[in-house]
């Protein structure tokens, strides 16, 4: 008759692995026990990496904007928007109410939309051109709608904020992406650019010091022939060159 001791008996080597499995730390057992490789030095790495990337993306978006542009001169009245007077507007974004005029001479203005898809890459180059110390020229900017003076100053367009509802600027001048416009003396535009095109900072800088250096204007302004409703056709003697809608 057989012991019912040694039928409940386990062979010896199931008995090895559930000694095994009761004491993880016995000699047989350390070699199952794997410890996963330590990953930080490479996510340093890949960190250090990535920093140093957009550390010389950022230094070669300003050189793109500083490049110098060959012939740089104000382009004649009659081209485009050239040759048109404007009348800025004079709501404040930041008071409230009737902004404070801008000083006499030329003057570079900016018109925008905020958040305006087609505008991001030109919000993105005037935040660099701030944060390189700027046009260094009186600006104006020219808010269509409304505007924060707060996500304004994110992207360096702060300046002298005020709104347009369409009828002032937009609608007359047809412009439907991020504009700058510099005037002269009689706030008649000169010159039309847009901050993402190569050799902007030096273009507008140029035109800017051709007018400050020219002798004063005699001749009468251009006047506009009249607002055109909302986005719409564009009106005034000279085409404009059609650009994606805000």
């Amino acid at each position: 008759m057989t012991d019912p001791a040694s039928q409940n008996a386990m062979p010896p080597a199931s008995q090895n692995r559930a000694n095994e499995r009761r004491d993880p730390y016995r000699a047989g057992a350390l070699p199952t026990i794997r410890i996963a490789p330590d990953r930080r030095p490479l996510f340093y790495s890949l960190t250090l990496a990535l920093g140093v990337a957009l550390g010389v993306a950022g230094l070669r978006v300003v050189e793109h904007l500083r490049t110098p542009a060959k012939g740089v001169s104000v382009t004649p009245a009659g081209v485009g928007l050239e040759g048109r007077r404007v009348v800025l507007p004079e709501v404040s974004a930041t008071q409230g109410g009737r902004a404070p005029a801008p000083p006499g001479g030329p003057l570079v203005v900016h018109v925008w939309l905020q958040g305006c898809a087609d505008c991001m890459p030109a919000f993105e180059a005037m935040r660099a051109i701030d944060q390189q110390g700027g046009l260094g020229v009186p600006q104006v900017n020219v808010a269509y709608g409304s505007a924060d003076p707060a996500w304004a100053a994110r992207y360096g367009v702060h300046e002298r904020l005020v709104l347009d509802s369409g009828s002032a600027l937009v609608s007359p001048l047809g412009i439907s992406s991020f504009t700058t416009l510099v005037l002269d003396e009689h706030h008649v535009v000169r010159f039309v650019d847009r901050p993402d095109r190569p050799g902007y900072l030096h273009r507008v800088q140029g035109a800017f010091r051709a007018l400050t250096s020219a002798p004063p204007s005699k001749d009468s302004p251009v006047e506009l022939e009249g607002p055109g409703p909302g986005l719409g056709p564009k009106v005034g003697r000279s085409p404009v060159v059609p650009q994606q809608q805000l």
